[in-house]
């Protein structure tokens, strides 16, 4: 069972340009921005990967995650292809990942 809705990720190549739409064009404002390179960050991707990352929201609790890779490069594809530009996931607190997966 779903618990709550945690944010969008999408891979984007310029953090800047893309907060400036975001932010100053559509009303975003930042609530999290963070340097990923942590081992948990690189299981998840399934390959060693540093990052910047943002989170964005509208104020409602729902939030929209940029993410920039910086090693590797975002347009260099690399294992399940995360890296590539536009590569949209999503995020859920579940009450038990093992039996959804089952």
């Amino acid at each position: 069972m779903i618990l709550k809705y945690r944010h969008t990720g999408i891979v984007i190549s310029d953090m800047q340009t893309s907060l400036y739409f975001y932010c100053n064009l559509l009303g975003f404002k930042k609530i999290l921005e963070r340097y990923e390179s942590s081992d948990y960050f690189c299981k998840v991707n399934g390959f060693k990967a540093e990052a910047l990352t943002v989170k964005i929201g509208i104020g409602d609790g729902r939030a929209l995650e940029l993410i920039q890779y910086t090693k590797p490069k975002s347009k260099e594809k690399v294992g399940l292809d995360h890296t590539i530009i536009g590569k949209i996931h999503q995020c859920y607190l579940v009450d038990d990942i093992q039996e959804i997966y089952s």
